[in-house]
């Protein structure tokens, strides 16, 4: 039986960060190459009820939902789904390597690199904000560089398929816990860079859940059998 879209994509993403550090820029190219063909019916999302504005009317709907597709511990993939005239908050992923391709509407990518630390702060470089569409190729984010990102949609709901790598809340080797942190600016100290504070996560940033409906996703074991991992 020929494999589905998404599970071909999800063996890539595996093989992808279950190698070593050293081929993973390598092997991305290749996770962007099926990224970038993946459309809204290899995930189930064609014609979606999360991307019809009406859902989001709806009194005490969550602004963001988000759809759970796979997760272990060596990657996560799902889809983040914004309501009208909503964000995905600026924050982090601590070296992690993130990959976004959308999949319905538009949003809008602003994304930073940090260049300081400074306990409670942060200045970091300011990245040309990306208008995204589905008919665009996918956004990577590295451990280091466009870390930061905040995500907002565009006229109307907006749908990203996110791959992420590793997991929040794996460990950091000699270096604690992936937790996401939140940032706010501050100040700007020239036109390309930002000055950055730390803050909780906003009170307005809320999500809730919906079950997946794409094709069935085959368990782990056989990923990592296909690939030694």
């Amino acid at each position: 039986m020929m494999s589905s879209h998404i599970n071909n994509l999800l063996r890539q993403a595996v093989t992808t960060f279950g190698s070593v550090k050293e081929v993973i820029p390598q092997n991305v190219e290749a996770l962007k190459y099926l990224l970038d063909r993946t459309s809204p019916s290899d995930i189930g999302f064609k014609d979606h009820v999360l991307l019809k504005p009406d859902i989001w009317r709806k009194t005490g709907k969550a602004p963001i939902t988000y759809v759970d597709i796979y997760e272990d511990d060596i990657l996560t993939i799902g889809v983040f789904v914004i309501s009208p005239n909503m964000k995905l908050p600026l924050h982090n992923h601590p070296c992690m390597h993130g990959l976004i391709k959308v999949i319905g509407g538009t949003v809008k990518i602003n994304s930073y690199t940090v260049t300081e630390e400074n306990g409670k702060s942060v200045v970091a470089h300011i990245h040309n904000p990306l208008i995204v569409s589905n008919a665009d190729s996918s956004c990577i984010l590295g451990p280091l560089r466009e870390n930061l990102h905040e995500i907002e949609s565009v006229n109307g709901p907006a749908a990203f398929l996110d791959i992420l790598a590793p997991p929040y809340d794996t460990q950091i080797p000699n270096g604690g816990t992936r937790k996401c942190t939140y940032f706010a600016p501050v100040k700007f100290l020239a036109e390309d860079s930002i000055l950055l504070k730390k803050i909780k996560c906003p009170s307005w940033f809320t999500t809730d859940c919906y079950p997946y409906e794409g094709p069935r996703i085959l368990d782990s074991i056989f990923f990592r059998e296909d690939n030694n991992i």
